[in-house]
């Protein structure tokens, strides 16, 4: 079975196209431009839990993906392959930007 990745970021005219196209062969993805988006279309999916989130959480004139922030701090993925927590590698990375 394919591995599964949520991509998540705000350039649907160039950086979810690319990633799209260099990784659907490989893997099964979800792309969208927010979190909600990726939630919404994860929930449609029965059964489908993802093995990795690709976040863009900084887009260029917003503040971060408040959704997401919120989701990894009340329930943070692990990575089974490292046992990698991106929840906390994503609140590691918050707090060196502040």
């Amino acid at each position: 079975m394919k591995k599964r990745i949520c991509f998540i970021d705000d350039d649907d005219k160039f950086e979810i196209p690319l990633f799209s196209k260099t990784f659907s062969d490989e893997f099964d993805l979800i792309t969208a431009k927010d979190y909600q988006d990726c939630e919404s279309e994860i929930k449609s999916r029965k059964g489908w839990k993802p093995d990795l989130f690709v976040l863009d959480l900084y887009y260029p004139s917003t503040l971060p993906d408040e959704a997401a922030i919120k989701m990894l701090k009340k329930h943070p993925f692990t990575v089974p392959d490292d046992q990698a927590s991106i929840g906390q590698a994503y609140l590691n990375y918050g707090s060196t930007q502040k």
